[in-house]
């Protein structure tokens, strides 16, 4: 995605790397994975890291506290990085 806009950018005098649509697919990344956890998808409904030796729960809160921060920090990069190259 990001290939096409900076070759799409080039010709036409663009001012620099189009980080919008960098951090924009990432930010829906991050808000898709908040949403998921914070909608009931826990430690018992996937067993992603296997056998007993592991701590679903640690995984649990840490994916619960760092999505949606993640998401938040990505919006707010989104908003500025495309006031910026709207400049």
């Amino acid at each position: 995605m990001a290939v096409f806009a900076v070759a799409r950018r080039s010709g036409g005098g663009g001012r620099g790397f189009p980080w919008f649509w960098v951090v924009f697919p990432l930010t829906m990344l991050a808000v898709a994975a908040s949403t998921m956890f914070w909608a009931g998808f826990g430690p018992d409904t996937f067993d992603v890291f296997g056998g007993p030796g592991h701590d679903h729960f640690f995984f649990w809160n840490l994916a619960t506290t760092a999505w949606p921060i993640l998401a938040l920090l990505g919006a707010a990069l989104s908003v500025r990085v495309w006031h910026k190259g709207r400049r």
